[in-house]
């Protein structure tokens, strides 16, 4: 998210392995944000996010190519969700001529989970096909009561933020 910081992320993803019970790594990317939500209202902080795309992108590439990772899970939340919209669509523009099975045995993608991803959900709904190509399941939450969401949504303009769509 845009106020996480990388030890909160690190924290974050070394809960996640203590507390899921099974037998997995979790690896925490964290793009850089100024950790301030004036900088996420006034742009700089989301033009960051979508310059780590390729960054993101890299990781993604890195673990399919050099683990021998069953799959690859990713978990984002709040403006990380523009981060990995944009970067799975991008790694997806990359391999035009591949089937979405040819990717999925490239990349190994598992769920792709959006929890109160702050998303404009037109450009969601326009990179879904590239992720749904990558990933063997997406998974999106949200919650009409997130007050971050609904702040994005008053602050950043009327497009509906995929947390708060029918999407």
């Amino acid at each position: 998210g845009a106020k996480v910081n990388f030890y909160n992320a690190a924290v974050f993803a070394a809960q996640l392995d203590h507390f899921m019970g099974r037998d997995m790594t979790s690896i925490a990317f964290s793009w850089p944000t100024r950790q301030n939500i004036f900088a996420y209202v006034m742009g700089d902080d989301r033009e960051r996010a979508y310059r780590s795309a390729e960054g993101l992108n890299s990781l993604i590439t890195m673990l399919a190519e050099k683990t021998d990772a069953r799959r690859i899970h990713i978990l984002t939340w709040s403006a990380g969700g523009r981060l990995v919209a944009s970067a799975l669509a991008q790694l997806r523009a990359e391999h035009p001529e591949e089937t979405p099975e040819q990717l999925s045995a490239r990349y190994r993608l598992g769920v792709v989970y959006f929890a109160a991803a702050d998303v404009p959900g037109d450009e969601f709904v326009a990179a879904l096909p590239a992720i749904n190509d990558l990933a063997q399941r997406i998974v999106v939450t949200g919650s009409s009561k997130d007050e971050a969401l609904e702040s994005a949504k008053v602050f950043m303009g009327g497009s509906t933020r995929i947390g708060q769509s029918s999407v």
